[in-house]
């Protein structure tokens, strides 16, 4: 058997980000490969902030919820499925750092 491709987004959630995630699933189809979304949250470092107490948890949660609810609209389907095997489309979620 070849290879397997993996088509690599990043999302956001600004308004360019939208047409790039079409994109890459667009590619990922083609392709036939996987397509594996980025996505970041933002943690305060500033104790003064109101969101600086949230936990991590949460953050993470709503990040990949905005992604999922993309991919829901880019796939035109109300559930997240991969493009090669029926997985699941992985998405990984990273802190970024408020300043």
């Amino acid at each position: 058997m070849g290879s397997c491709h993996t088509v690599v987004v990043g999302f956001d959630a600004s308004p360019e980000s939208a047409p790039a995630l079409r994109f890459a699933t667009e590619e990922a189809q083609l392709r036939h490969a996987r397509l594996l979304v980025v996505t970041a949250y933002d943690r305060p470092i500033d104790p003064d902030l109101d969101d600086f107490d949230i936990p991590d948890s949460n953050l993470k949660e709503a990040a990949r919820a905005r992604a999922e609810k993309a991919l829901h609209l880019t796939l035109g389907r109300p559930t997240v499925r991969g493009l090669l095997h029926g997985s699941a489309v992985p998405i990984t979620i990273v802190p970024s750092v408020l300043h």
